[in-house]
């Protein structure tokens, strides 16, 4: 019977978590906060070693492993008004990614021989070599995400916003440079130009709007409690749109199903009539 050591393997599977964590988290634009990752990563590590001691059957181990999972995601990521699915769902490919690009490596390694010259541990690979095949996957995996993500922009798509009994359908763009967020509760923001929502909330009140933020004058208290101040930066430099949490808004991808999404949306001057959609809102 192999031996394992406990302190071992809980350092390499948080070594490992942290490390797709992190990925996710760059890959979908999240805010990274270290001690939220290492909590989450330290949780893994915990359950991988508590994972040796339980005897279970594998539907049982199955639904732990998921929430587990699940679990990590909400201690390094989670939100007020954001769900966990789609993170979670990142993080397990890019677990899924990692992992093959690290046994694929090492494949490549032992069939040329090169790993028969390398000092190697008790169990076939040594911790420097681990953490080696660990980096070069993590950037491949990233710039690999990366390339995924930055394929999808100019995606065209359909947005739908509803708004005190009023409707509007849009054609718009995924757009992997917008990531505006509102700053209370984390909810993704679309851009759309004035043009659009002059038929939803009426041209004076969108002029209003587009006053710097100046709202003083609008008095229809259902859409001042609406509103947000939302931080955004441009190339040609840094401002504040007024968000609007709508009564409902959903995307359709090109060729997609539409479905309907947890998002503001935000009011912008452009002269293309714009509409842009975070990338995030897509997958």
């Amino acid at each position: 019977m192999a031996e394992v050591y406990g302190d071992l393997l809980f350092l390499i599977n948080m070594s490992m978590d942290y490390l797709c964590l992190h990925l996710s988290a760059k890959l979908l634009h999240r805010r990274i906060s270290v001690g939220r990752l290492v909590a989450a990563a330290a949780l893994g590590g915990v359950y991988s070693v508590a994972a040796l001691l339980l005897s279970v059957s594998s539907p049982v181990a199955f639904a732990i492993d998921i929430t587990v999972c699940l679990v990590m995601c909400a201690v390094a990521f989670w939100r007020r008004g954001e769900g966990i699915i789609l993170i979670s769902g990142v993080y397990v490919v890019v677990s899924m990614v990692l992992g093959g690009i690290m046994t694929a490596m090492y494949n490549l390694l032992n069939r040329s021989g090169v790993a028969n010259q390398l000092p190697a541990g008790e169990d076939g690979i040594s911790a420097w070599m681990f953490a080696i095949l660990a980096a070069i996957s993590g950037v491949l995996a990233l710039h690999g995400g990366n390339f995924f993500r930055k394929s999808t922009a100019s995606r065209p798509c359909k947005v739908k916003i509803e708004m005190f009994g009023r409707r509007i359908e849009l054609d718009g763009m995924c757009d992997s440079g917008n990531l505006m967020r509102d700053p209370m509760d984390g909810r993704l923001v679309i851009a759309v130009d004035k043009v659009h929502v002059e038929s939803l909330l009426g041209k004076d009140t969108v002029g209003k709007l587009l006053s710097y933020g100046d709202v003083t004058d609008i008095s229809d208290e259902r859409l001042t409690r609406r509103l947000r101040l939302i931080p955004a930066g441009t190339a040609m430099g840094s401002g504040i749109l007024v968000g609007i949490s709508p009564d409902k808004i959903s995307v359709c991808p090109e060729g997609g199903r539409e479905r309907e999404v947890n998002a503001l949306f935000a009011i912008m001057q452009t002269n293309d009539g714009a509409v842009l959609v975070p990338s995030q809102l897509m997958m």
